[in-house]
């Protein structure tokens, strides 16, 4: 006879025992392999319910988009109200929503040469000058003020 803990039955024990190895990897510096999607299911089917997916880039956007992920984070946020309204890199607009805000502390710098004219940031919008928005990922998101 196998023992049953009081607390939660054996099955989870092993899907929490690799939630927390995969949340240890991932909050080591020397990993390099930091971003998470994690697939949910019933013990018994073989078909995985629910994906979770935390990012830093709009990817978590378009596959919740096409219903690869049910669930995702992404910081920055702004994107998500682009892809909301279906504006800057998103051709139409797509059906997702914030369910929560976790409060993270963001740094934002504007910078532009001399040879632009940009003076103050309404001149960005009066002259719809087109920018780039570089993020952590260090990949240029294209950025258009709607």
């Amino acid at each position: 006879m196998e023992f049953e803990s009081p607390f939660f039955p054996m099955p989870i024990t092993r899907s929490r025992v690799m939630l927390e190895a995969a949340s240890e990897l991932v909050g080591m510096k020397i990993w390099p392999y930091r971003q998470a999607r994690i697939s949910l299911r019933d013990q018994e089917e073989g078909e995985w319910r629910i994906s979770l997916f935390g990012s830093d880039n709009t990817e978590a956007i378009e596959a919740v988009d096409r219903g690869e992920v049910h669930i995702a984070t992404l910081n920055p946020a702004a994107p998500l109200s682009l892809a909301y309204r279906g504006c800057g890199p998103f051709i139409k607009p797509i059906a997702v929503r914030a369910i929560a805000i976790i409060p993270s502390f963001d740094q934002l710098v504007f910078a532009a040469t001399e040879k632009t004219g940009l003076q103050f940031l309404s001149d960005v919008a009066e002259r719809r000058y087109p920018l780039e928005s570089l993020c952590v990922a260090k990949r240029p998101i294209p950025f258009i003020l709607c």
